[in-house]
């Protein structure tokens, strides 16, 4: 009977233990949530820049329209040919200078696109292994709930309201004490001797 309830025990220590894993597990799980969810963030602050930059770039194709067209009037011969050629130099190195800057934001927009795409790759990998990870947890703490309700239902089987198995329990607690008492005395006793 005594095996029955160390093993009992034992089992019901074991369970507390792994409850406990489990609920490190979770406090981890849901920090690597608050990690997620800071990444997700970020990943709108990038998407709103490339909505910027975007803007930025149709404000530049319609400003470089603009001086296209008033280039192309300056290159019709008509009246007012005397000092067009120096204007028209002009307006043609501020087409290169804009046509520079549109190219550049191009390229950053899809530096943008490239860097969201791999951040919400990323993001879904962790996600899903995230997800995994919760779905194993709940499967484990169902499986310690069972084994807990199996353990608790042998204990009341195996005599647990019989009143002599409570006094013997007593018994072996108050035996404990008094070994242990006995054991401290012991090793006083011990050490006086050794250090004489």
């Amino acid at each position: 009977m005594r095996s029955k309830f160390r093993q009992a025990n034992d089992k019901n220590a074991r369970l507390q233990q792994q409850v406990l894993e489990t609920e490190t597990a979770k406090e981890s799980l849901l920090a690597e949530n608050q990690l997620l969810r800071s990444k997700v963030s970020s990943m709108d602050a990038v998407e709103k820049e490339q909505k910027s930059s975007k803007f930025e770039v149709q404000k530049l194709q319609e400003a470089l329209r603009e001086k296209e067209r008033i280039i192309q009037q300056l290159l019709r011969p008509g009246d007012n040919d005397v000092g067009v050629s120096g204007e028209n130099r002009r307006l043609l190195r501020e087409i290169e200078d804009w046509r520079a800057r549109v190219a550049k934001l191009e390229s950053n927009n899809e530096a943008l696109k490239a860097k969201l795409n791999e951040q919400t790759v990323k993001l879904e990998t962790e996600r899903t292994a995230f997800l995994h990870k919760v779905k194993s947890d709940e499967e484990a703490r169902r499986v310690l709930a069972t084994e807990n309700l199996e353990l608790k239902e042998e204990l009341e089987a195996s005599g647990a309201r019989n009143p002599e198995f409570w006094e013997e329990l007593e018994d072996l607690k108050e035996n404990y004490k008094e070994a242990l008492r006995l054991n401290i005395q012991y090793e006083h006793q011990l050490e006086s001797l050794t250090t004489r």
